[in-house]
């Protein structure tokens, strides 16, 4: 467990000893609060001292978000929907398709990406606490029956780790370029595509 600055320590007893006088539950409660509140405060000071994660975990994270990327543009006869849909975090119900405004279902998702290894990330950001990711998709544009190619597309995404793994949490389709982010500490406290 990480040790606490003896100032920090000694008023966070002092307001763990008051919320205990309370109700049990409530006591219950007002602890998590808290004790949620000093490690997202940790985290926030660390992030500021160390603002991109070690290298060791970044080859972590990125091969993990490329596993994710993989299964998604396999086949979909050799597939289960329910595992593909476990890549998905639930409390997003689309995914953002900036020109129009209107929302994919994961299947027009999975066919912005294209078949396995017909598209790259143009770029990809891991966050310093290592949890989150967001990069930029560049989809390889098919080829029409009368020779054109389609013009490019650039998907932004936005994966989190969650204690079932690594998921995504929001896409948009983007014409042409989607906007480039700068490295970021926490997924939470930053706008996403």
């Amino acid at each position: 467990m990480t040790r606490l600055k003896p100032a920090l320590a000694g008023g966070a007893l002092v307001a763990l000893a008051l919320v205990a006088a309370s109700t049990p539950a409530a006591g219950q409660v007002e602890i998590g609060l808290m004790l949620s509140n000093i490690q997202s405060e940790r985290r926030e000071r660390e992030c500021q001292t160390r603002p991109v994660p070690n290298e060791s975990a970044r080859i972590i994270v990125a091969n993990a978000v490329n596993g994710v990327m993989a299964r998604l543009q396999q086949p979909t006869d050799k597939d289960d929907a329910k595992a593909v849909g476990n890549l998905f975090l639930k409390k997003d119900k689309g995914f953002k398709l900036a020109s129009t405004e209107a929302y994919l279902d994961v299947d027009g998702f999975r066919a912005l990406l294209g078949p396995a290894g017909s598209g790259e990330w143009a770029y990809l950001v891991i966050a310093a606490d290592a949890e989150s990711a967001r990069g930029v998709w560049r989809a390889t544009p098919a080829a029409a029956s009368d020779g054109e190619t389609a013009p490019a597309l650039e998907i932004g995404i936005d994966f989190v780790h969650d204690r079932r793994g690594w998921k995504i949490l929001h896409a948009q389709a983007y014409p042409g370029e989607a906007p480039r982010v700068e490295p970021y500490c926490h997924l939470s406290n930053t706008g996403s595509f």
